[in-house]
């Protein structure tokens, strides 16, 4: 039954994590055209992912893994030093929420990760 709910927490929240920067790309276009990209990307890879997951392969929990961090660390850094060829973003809502997904979905990951491992009772 926990495995059930971390399966379907875990397609959830990666999938937010998708729908999140799906809506994000239009307000890149044009001179932050990279920023876009990777977006777009990050979308693709959440519906891969969430594919996995809902199959129960290792592959999905792994390109979750590193859709959210990669994702997480794009945000720190576009609102730290900034992105290359991009001035330093300011902090929003939606960003910080996202993070916050993002840190969720890591953490799902790692305890289904963790249980896929564990041996059986």
């Amino acid at each position: 039954m926990l495995s059930n709910n971390l399966t379907w927490t875990g397609i959830v929240l990666i999938l937010l994590t998708g729908l999140v920067h799906f809506i994000e790309v239009r307000g890149h276009m044009g001179e932050e055209a990279m920023l876009a990209w990777m977006f777009i990307l990050n979308g693709l890879g959440s519906l891969l992912a969430a594919y996995g997951i809902y199959k129960r392969q290792a592959f999905g929990w792994l390109l979750g893994l590193i859709i959210a961090g990669g994702a997480i660390a794009g945000y720190l850094i576009s609102r730290t030093v900034g992105m290359p060829g991009m001035h330093v973003e300011e902090v929003n809502a939606v960003g910080v929420a996202a993070v916050i997904i993002e840190t969720l979905f890591i953490i799902v990951a790692v305890l289904a990760l963790a249980r896929r491992g564990a041996p059986a009772k």
